[in-house]
């Protein structure tokens, strides 16, 4: 949190590369994206750690990205999440964003933890958990 004259300096920071922590559930997808979420798909959780070193290493590099509803990206003022709770869709623009590199912390199928840093911007990690090895996943917690 900035204030005073250091709100100056706040672009910097919002500007800077980043780096996230994921933990997913692998082999289920959430209408949020998180454990709040209803199931709504369902795939196969029963995957190598090879696989999913593969289709981690093909989500790195340049991607465009919407945001998903449920986030805090605002529209007209309000948290997109405020419109996606009254079932009400607003159409989002993609985003271009590089992630620099996915590392593997934990994996347990189903479940696993990564840490993904990215060039400056902001990473929807939601709609990266489908990805290429034909499974889903969304935050357990």
């Amino acid at each position: 949190m900035f204030s005073g004259e250091a709100t100056k300096f706040a672009q910097y920071l919002i500007d800077a590369d980043k780096a996230y922590t994921a933990t997913l559930k692998l082999g289920e997808a959430s209408s949020t994206g998180d454990a709040e979420g209803e199931i709504v798909a369902t795939a196969r959780a029963d995957i190598s750690l090879s696989e999913f070193q593969t289709a981690c290493h093909a989500l790195t590099g340049d991607i465009r990205q919407v945001p998903p509803m449920f986030s805090a990206l605002k529209h007209e003022g309000k948290p997109l999440y405020e419109y996606a709770r009254k079932g009400i869709v607003i159409e989002r623009k993609a985003r271009d964003i590089t992630i620099y590199s996915i590392d593997i912390t934990e994996f347990d199928a189903p479940k696993s933890r990564d840490r993904r840093t990215l060039q400056q911007g902001y990473l929807y990690p939601h709609p990266q958990r489908r990805h290429r090895q034909n499974t889903s996943a969304h935050s357990p917690t």
